[in-house]
């Protein structure tokens, strides 16, 4: 799972460890440069707001995050803004 958002990685670290899901890889676009994963998750869910992009329109943060998986890439957020 990746987040361009430090606050909402802390929030996903704290609920998958609520669910006792603790073998699951959460952190910043940032920290995932260098490594790759067969699947990720790409949360983009704070770009919805007045249709500002924020962090999501840096587009190395971007080409970080959308060249990260192997197999799978799954993009959540708001398919008009995106």
């Amino acid at each position: 799972v990746m987040s361009p958002y430090r606050r909402q990685v802390t929030e996903i670290r704290r609920q998958l460890q609520e669910a006792r899901l603790l073998d699951l890889q959460v952190s910043s676009i940032d920290a995932f440069q260098g490594r790759e994963v067969d699947v990720a998750l790409l949360s983009c869910v704070r770009s919805g707001k007045e249709k500002n992009l924020g962090f999501v329109s840096d587009v190395r943060r971007m080409n970080v995050a959308l060249t990260r998986a192997r197999r799978s890439l799954i993009v959540l957020g708001n398919s008009s803004v995106l």
